[in-house]
C-alpha cells in the first residue's frame, strides 16, 4: 500500500473538517472561527503543530489555506471577506472519505490550473509546474492575509464600542 505523505494526510483531515464545520454551522462561517473550530476538534502531530518555515504559521494552517484553493476550485467552497462558505457541491462531497475527497480537489484545481495555462500559453507565456505552484502558494498566503486584516478591523471596532 502506498505510504501517504504527512502533508497530505494533514489537508486530506482539515479540509474535510473545514466542509463539516462549515455545514454544521448553517453554510457559512468566519475563517478565524473555522480555524479554532479545528484547533479544538481536530488531533494533530507535533509535525503538524511546528512553525512552518515559509510562512511563519503553524503548519497545519498553512497546509490548510494552501488546499482550500483547491476546495474553491473544485466548486466546494468559497471565502469572501474572511468568510468561508461552503457550496451545495462541497455538502455533497461531505460523503467522501477526507483523502477522497483530498483526491478530488487536487484533481479539480489541477483541471482548473490546466485550463488557465492553455490561456496563457495561447499567448506565449508559458508556466510551469514550479511556477503554477509558487502561484498557488502565494494566493494562500494573500487570502490568509486578507482574512487577519479583516479579523484586525473588526476587533478594533468592537473594541471602540
Amino acid at each position: 500500500m502506498k505510504e501517504i505523505a504527512p502533508s497530505k494526510q494533514s489537508a486530506a483531515k482539515t479540509v474535510y473538517a473545514t466542509l463539516k464545520i462549515l455545514n454544521e454551522a448553517g453554510g457559512q462561517l468566519a475563517g478565524k472561527e473555522v480555524i479554532n473550530r479545528i484547533r479544538n476538534s481536530v488531533s494533530f502531530s507535533e509535525w503538524e503543530k511546528q512553525i512552518y518555515e515559509k510562512t511563519g504559521n503553524v503548519r497545519w494552517e498553512s497546509i490548510l489555506h494552501f488546499y482550500t484553493i483547491d476546495a474553491i476550485k473544485a466548486g466546494f467552497m468559497r471565502k469572501s471577506k474572511g468568510l468561508w462558505y461552503i457550496t451545495n457541491e462541497g455538502k455533497q462531497a461531505l460523503s467522501f472519505e477526507p483523502l477522497k475527497l483530498l483526491d478530488t480537489i487536487s484533481k479539480a484545481y489541477i483541471q482548473w490550473a490546466a485550463g488557465n495555462n492553455s490561456e496563457k500559453q495561447k499567448k506565449d507565456n508559458e508556466i510551469t509546474e514550479f511556477e503554477e505552484h509558487k502561484t498557488q502558494s502565494l494566493k494562500a498566503n494573500l487570502d490568509l492575509l486578507e482574512e487577519q486584516a479583516i479579523n484586525g478591523i473588526k476587533d478594533y471596532i468592537f473594541s471602540k464600542n
